[in-house]
């Protein structure tokens, strides 16, 4: 997902999606070791990978996330 905010830290996004009960939550950080505004969210489902779809634009603080589906091979589903 992308536009986490530029502070937001891991429990941030277990918050945004805790009904869903995410596996994983990776922030990407730059060369310069700052923050990106982007995160990979994994889920044990399907299911609750759609789920986090229908948080697109949805509010955490002050931003909108975008989540997006990334799925690699030998990676669970993530969004």
């Amino acid at each position: 997902m992308r536009g986490c905010h530029a502070k937001a830290t891991n429990s941030d996004i277990y918050n945004l999606f805790s009904h869903l009960n995410p596996v994983r939550v990776h922030i990407e950080m730059g060369p310069d070791g700052r923050l990106t505004g982007k995160a990979d969210v994994e889920f044990a489902t399907w299911e609750e990978v759609v789920a986090a779809m229908s948080k697109d634009r949805a509010n955490m603080q002050h931003r909108y996330i975008e989540p997006s589906l990334n799925l690699t091979t030998g990676a669970s589903n993530g969004a």
